[in-house]
């Protein structure tokens, strides 16, 4: 959330202090300086707190792993993100509720997924409606580093950082984020790996000491004694705006608030400060007061135990600072999302996606009786339309992707149970598989490959196979009397296989 305080507040805050309870404040005299802070109950809640903060919209986001052996990604990603997209965090293997529901709430169409985040949570984001994804990983943070600068329109310089010095990198992420300027890793032996030479750009930073990058013909070196040291060296020797400064803290453990600002702060052309929990606060605080502008706000990310008020105040000047004011209870929003999220259960009835249910793609079951289980567009067009039951009647599964604002129609069944449904681990040949009614894609449900299909069984039901064209390739009524024994059909990757009305359709591979 964002908490402003200033002089202007001041008078009306002691006539009602007693009413409420309440952090300790900080007034700043005849400056017009102001203070803010942004936070959440843990690490992704700030990452969604900062991007609030910054946009109402945003056509595209950054999407980076929260875990802190991971955190590397997300600083990055800074340059990718630049001034105009958030950098939101998730669980590694599992979208997290509240990421998932602020990329709705922003309206975001493209996602750069970047960094240790595995395909399970590629799918659940591709499932949310009108979201395209792009995936930029490797097998290490150089790997990383290389893909993201490989995404950058002709970088106008670079930062070469340490391969485990990630602090000294979040002293420059914002003003990379705002100048197009590429984050480069160094190797173990402080030697710039080859795979980044191209994504130097014409002005190369170092940033760190000679045991942690080496020497670079032609490139400026910025580092101090420690980590806030550097901070204070790149504070020194880059141009930033002091309308708004942002301070964090510094310590390893709690990195990640100043990594998922870095974009928010490039918007008005920052400064990052590293501040240090040991009491000493921020070395910089002295040259950071001498640049503030009248009207300035200084923002804390993370919470009082990160960055304290007083922390804070250092870098103000004029300061009076009230620590025994009544604290007042300033809660920040809990960002909920909108609805919940598989595994979940539904009765008979009609159900809207977005609403009652989260888009995405489900394996969707009953486990006793059967009825009818229909999927309508927002034209009221039926998408899916399958009896669904255990018995001899209807399919014992589908397999659908729910679109945001589609509607699910139930009819006598009491349950009828939502799992997100996890691509099975395939190869590159041709396997022998048995799926049942829903759609498929080739290369990510089943491998590509030439294949001979049945029903196993008696059903019978349609089957066809869509081109990457548009176009169907297959289009046959299977199994029963009316329809043919078996097709033979070519399946290439990113064909899309429809099957409706049967529960086990046998894929055999065949030369």
């Amino acid at each position: 959330m964002r908490i402003f305080t200033s002089k202007k507040t001041l008078a009306s805050l002691v006539i009602a202090g007693m009413a409420l309870t309440m952090a300790p404040f900080n007034a700043f005299a005849d400056t017009g300086v102001t203070t803010a802070r942004l936070f959440g109950s843990d690490r992704i809640g700030t990452s969604t707190a900062v991007a609030d903060a910054g946009w109402t919209t945003a056509n595209t986001a950054i999407l980076a792993p929260s875990d802190d052996a991971d955190l590397v990604d997300a600083l990055l990603a800074a340059p990718l993100a630049g001034k105009t997209a958030p950098i939101l965090l998730t669980d590694s293997n599992a979208l997290t509720p509240a990421t998932q529901a602020e990329l709705v709430k922003l309206g975001v169409k493209n996602v750069y997924v970047v960094g240790a985040i595995n395909q399970a949570v590629v799918d659940q984001v591709n499932a949310i409606s009108g979201v395209t994804t792009t995936v930029l990983s490797g097998s290490d943070s150089i790997a990383v580093a290389t893909a993201i600068a490989a995404k950058l329109t002709n970088p106008a310089g670079s930062f070469v950082v340490g391969h485990s010095a990630l602090a000294d990198a979040l002293s420059v992420a914002s003003y990379a984020a705002a100048n197009n300027y590429s984050i480069l890793v160094a190797n173990t032996d402080g030697s710039l790996p080859a795979s980044e030479t191209a994504y130097k750009g014409a002005t190369t930073y170092i940033i760190g000491g000679p045991t942690l990058v080496a020497d670079i013909p032609g490139a400026t070196r910025l580092f101090g004694a420690d980590r806030f040291a550097t901070n204070l060296a790149v504070l020194n020797a880059l141009a930033y705006k002091y309308d708004h400064v942002y301070v964090a803290n510094g310590t390893d453990g709690h990195l990640v608030d100043s990594l998922v600002a870095s974009s928010l702060a490039a918007e008005s052309g920052a400064p990052i400060v590293l501040n240090d929990t040991n009491g000493d606060g921020s070395i910089a605080s002295t040259s950071i007061n001498s640049k503030l502008t009248s009207t300035a706000v200084v923002t804390a990310l993370g919470g009082h135990t990160l960055v304290t008020d007083a922390d804070v105040a250092q870098i103000t000047t004029n300061i009076i600072y009230l620590p025994i004011m009544p604290p007042v209870v300033v809660t920040p929003p809990v960002i909920t999302p909108p609805v919940v999220t598989a595994p979940i259960s539904l009765g008979a009835g009609t159900f809207t996606i977005g609403k009652n249910i989260a888009p995405g793609r489900y394996t969707i079951t009953t486990p006793s009786g059967s009825g009818n289980f229909v999927v309508q567009d927002k034209s009221g067009m039926p998408v899916v339309n399958e009896i669904l039951g255990n018995g001899s009647l209807g399919v014992k599964k589908v397999i659908a992707t729910l679109p945001d604002g589609d509607s699910i129609n139930i009819s006598g069944l009491s349950e009828v149970d939502f799992a997100l449904y996890q691509p099975p681990a395939i190869g590159t040949s041709p396997v022998k598989t048995d799926e049942g009614a829903g759609e498929y894609t080739v290369g990510i449900d089943i491998p590509a490959g030439r294949y001979v299909v049945s029903v196993n069984g008696s059903g019978s039901g349609n089957f066809v196979v869509m081109g990457t064209d548009g176009m169907p390739k297959t289009n046959e009524i299977l199994g029963g009397d009316m329809g043919v024994k078996n097709v033979t059909v070519d399946l290439n990757n990113n064909d899309v296989i429809n099957i409706s009305g049967m529960n086990d359709v046998v894929f055999e591979p065949t030369n």
